[in-house]
Parts: C-alpha cells; structure tokens; sequence
C-alpha cells in the first residue's frame, strides 16, 4: 500500500535532486551536470510499511527535449513526456543514505513497495516499451517481470498494486492488438482536436440549406472525442506473478464498461475499476463521466456499483471515490450526494445515502477518518468564490465529519 509523506520527509529529500548516485557536491563547487541540469522532484513519493526506506522519483528531461513543444504529451513510444528522463531514488530514512537505482538505460516512474518493504515495483521503458520491473532491496538487482506492455496514464494512481501475501502485482496493460505507438497517435490526435476548429465556407450562401441540422455537427465532434479518449485511456486490467513474470488478463479491454484504472481493496480481495471517462451530453453537456465496477482479484465479470460519476477537477482518478482505510467498503459522490458500498462474498451491496440532511456536497472530497468510523466531506458551496479563483467546482466553506453509523454530523467551518 502506497504511504505519502509529510512535507518535511519530502524536503530532506530535496538537496539528493540531481546529484548522481547521490553524490554531494565538494568544496562548493557543482558538478557540471548538476549546475545545468533542470531536475524535479515528482509526486511519486512512497514510504516503505516497514518506515525504513523512502523512494521517490527524479525527474530530469533531456536537455534537448522541450516538454512545452510536445503538444501530444506522449512520445513514440508511448510513455508520457513527464516520465522522460525519470529515475527512482531509495534513501535510508536513519541514515539519510540515498542513491539511484537501476540504471537500465531508459525512465523509471511509479514505484510501490511490496509489503514486507523489500521489493519495489516500478515501470520503466528500458525495453523500448513501458514494461513493468522490480528492484531488490537486499540483493540490489532490478530485473523485468515478463514481457507485458503496461498501459501508462498521465494522472497519479496508476502505480503497480501488490497483493497483501506480496505474490502478484495488478497492472494496466496494453488492449491485446494495439501497436506501439498507437497512444502517441491517439495524444496527437486528441491535441489537435482540442486547438483546432472546423469551418465551413459558403459561396452563396443558399449552401447553408442543406448544412447539417443545428447541433449536429457538434454531437458528431463529441463521438470523435470519444474515440480519442478510448482509444488514449482504454487498458485492460491484468495480475502479474512476481516468482514468474506470468501475466494473466482479469478484465479485458473490451469489457463493457471499457476499464481504465484499478485500486485494490483493503483485504486485497477485490479490484475496483474506474471507466474510461467520456463527455456525456444526455447526463450534463460539457462535465466528463465515470462508470465505477467492482471484480474480484481473481478473476469474475465486472459488477457495476455506479454510473456516470462526475469527473473531479483535481487528481481526477484518486478522487472519483475513496476505499475504507481497513475494511472492504467504499464511499462515492453523484450529483452532490455521499454513497456507502459494502463488499462481501456476494460482490457490491446496493448503495447506502449518506448525511442526506447535509445539501450539495463538494465533488471529490471524501477522506475517511483515519479510525474509519467517518466520512470528511464539504458543504456549504460557493460557486461565487469558485467562479472568482476560476474553478469550476463549487467551493465548500464547511466540512462536515459524517459517521458512518449514522451517529450526529459535526461541522467545522473554513475561515478563508
């Protein structure tokens, strides 16, 4: 299970950015690599359960590659632009002792410690293609865990997810067929939807008659983008076995609804899985959707717990619903409502309303206390001081502390 870290774990951190191997700069004099150098440190920042060892990635785009220029955000070979240039650093959190690891030739991005805190799961594209690899703390040897393309995507949540017993690890693969390159092609052309406009010319103007009905040629624009967004965020969802590198597909591409990202359950029992997210018109022009399903770890047809759930603004996979902190249920939002989903043996219970009394609540705020007795959630929305630090989401002035047995809700209110 991925542990963030506290701000200041993460700037103890800052002075090893850049430096190879974690070398210190003598005599106050930089490495030349380090004194023209434009690394960053990533949000990819992950404690070991064991509280040990700390990885984060180092992000250092070659200089002869401008991020800005790339409109498709991918390259040719399918990895994002911001993984380009990317390596996984271990410190020891005592001794402060940090170095990078495996340098294969190619990015690294995504660690996830197994466990039992000695295996780091990563993906890196050494191979030519984003493959998925493990590091040995103890035996300090990287190696590539079969022969599978994982599907990378842009936001955050993505990372490998280890089963409890640290036997298997679930991954995001490639649809079986597409070849490589083909998300690079679908980013393109996705970038040039969105910057470019269709214009019709009359010579007369008695053309206009038969022009396509008002609208139209809008909804026909949409179905594009659909296609794109499928076709760039569309993976299948697979299990890879660590002693191996065997991978099995669980859910396949072409699963209805089509899968995108997967998170794992406390118990590690089951898989929930977010869809590709696509506008929906008929629901609300204008705001991108999800469908949410739960399947087993090993294996069972997708059971969809909830449709069109609203795309949140901000790290829109990790926040389109929350998993409780131990047991196997979750909570959701749709059209301003809190939802409660328990699953057992028999697969997703139906829906549970939560703090009905409450209003319109903010989208993509949900946290579980850290006991899991309750739910955090805002109220109170204004959508003045959203419009006027343009947001598109109301803003809440209020959050609401929602116990999960029903018990009295407490409101703290926000002093902005």
């Amino acid at each position: 299970m991925m542990r963030l870290l506290s701000l200041g774990t993460v700037l103890c951190c800052l002075p090893l950015i850049g430096q190879p191997g974690g070398a210190m700069a003598r005599d106050g004099v930089l490495p030349l690599e380090l004194a023209f150098d434009r690394p960053e440190l990533q949000d990819s920042v992950t404690l070991a359960p064991n509280g040990r060892q700390v990885a984060y990635v180092v992000h250092d785009l070659p200089s002869d590659v401008s991020a800005a220029a790339t409109s498709s955000r991918r390259i040719e070979n399918d990895v994002y632009i911001h993984h380009l240039g990317s390596r996984i650093h271990v410190a020891d959190v005592r001794k402060g002792d940090a170095r990078a690891i495996c340098d294969n030739g190619g990015s690294a991005w995504r660690p996830s410690w197994s466990p039992d805190g000695r295996t780091l799961a990563f993906y890196s594209d050494a191979g030519g293609m984003a493959q998925l690899w493990v590091y040995g703390l103890d035996t300090g040897q990287c190696r590539r865990l079969g022969t599978a393309r994982i599907a990378p995507k842009f936001g955050q949540g993505d990372e490998p997810r280890w089963s409890p017993d640290g036997t298997s690890i679930y991954v995001h693969l490639v649809p079986e067929g597409r070849p490589l390159g083909s998300y690079y092609r679908a980013a393109k052309e996705r970038s040039a939807d969105k910057t470019t406009a269709d214009l019709e010319f009359y010579a007369s103007g008695s053309e206009a008659a038969a022009a396509p009905a008002p609208g139209t040629q809008a909804v026909s624009q949409r179905r594009g983008r659909g296609k794109v967004l499928m076709d760039m965020n569309n993976a299948a969802i697979g299990v890879v076995e660590v002693a191996t590198g065997d991978t099995r597909v669980l859910v396949p591409a072409d699963a209805e609804p089509h899968p995108s990202m997967l998170r794992l359950s406390p118990s590690g029992k089951w898989l929930t899985v977010l869809s590709v997210w696509l506008e929906k018109p008929e629901v609300n022009p204008g705001q991108w959707f999800f469908d949410l399903s739960v399947v087993a770890a090993q294996g069972s047809p997708l059971q969809v717990i909830a449709r069109d759930l609203p795309l949140p603004m901000t790290d829109y996979y990790r926040h389109a619903y929350a998993w409780h902190p131990r047991d196997d249920r979750l909570v959701y939002l749709k059209n301003g409502a809190l939802f409660l989903v328990d699953v057992d043996e028999a697969g997703a219970r139906p829906p549970v309303p939560l703090a009905e009394g409450l209003g319109p609540l903010a989208n993509g705020l949900h946290w579980f206390t850290r006991d899991g007795s309750a739910v955090v959630v805002g109220t109170g929305l204004d959508t003045v001081r959203a419009a006027n630090n343009g947001l598109s989401d109301p803003v809440p002035t209020a959050l609401a502390v929602v116990p999960l047995d029903g018990g009295p809700v407490t409101t703290i209110a926000l002093d902005f």
